[in-house]
């Protein structure tokens, strides 16, 4: 692993604009091949930016912690919620986590889960294609549990549904 480049802490009500651009570059990292060219150029930083401030607003905004580098520029954030589910299997939802390219393998995706979770038991839902992300999961101790959801908004791509 190599040498952290900045340092996470809980996210401010200010961060709402830069976690969104952060958001949107991210997923157009992230999702290439799995989610459409289409989707991803649809995606919209002031929509984003709006859900980040409710978000920043109410009752979750505890567990948003956000990575950034030394200069203090935004790189990565993380959402651990309450769950959005009547069935969820943990009462703590690891709702988000995304890092830049420029980021990953620095640590701060672990420093990340770890502000946001310690080691909480919790759950969470990634794209079945996404490798990277189920074995930086995987390392966290997650594993699936069987449940999986396709979601038609985004391209009908399979969410699968892991817990720790």
């Amino acid at each position: 692993m190599s040498v952290v480049p900045g340092r996470v802490r809980l996210a401010r009500p200010q961060d709402a604009a830069a976690i969104a651009d952060v958001h949107v570059r991210a997923w157009r990292e992230t999702y290439p091949g799995m989610l459409s060219d289409e989707l991803l150029a649809s995606l919209s930083v002031p929509a984003h930016e709006r859900m980040w401030t409710a978000i920043l607003g109410g009752t979750d905004a505890p567990g948003a912690h956000v990575a950034e580098r030394a200069d203090g520029t935004l790189v990565g954030f993380v959402l651990a919620c309450t769950p959005h589910e009547d069935d969820a299997p943990r009462d703590v939802e690891l709702g988000m986590l995304y890092l830049l390219d420029e980021a990953k393998g620095s640590g701060l995706a672990d420093l990340l889960v770890e502000a946001a979770l310690g080691d909480r038991p919790a759950f969470l839902w990634t794209a079945d294609l996404n490798h990277r992300a189920l074995a930086f999961y995987a390392r966290h101790g997650f594993r699936r549990d069987g449940a999986s959801k396709r979601i038609e908004r985004w391209d009908d791509i399979l969410d699968v549904r892991l817990v720790r």
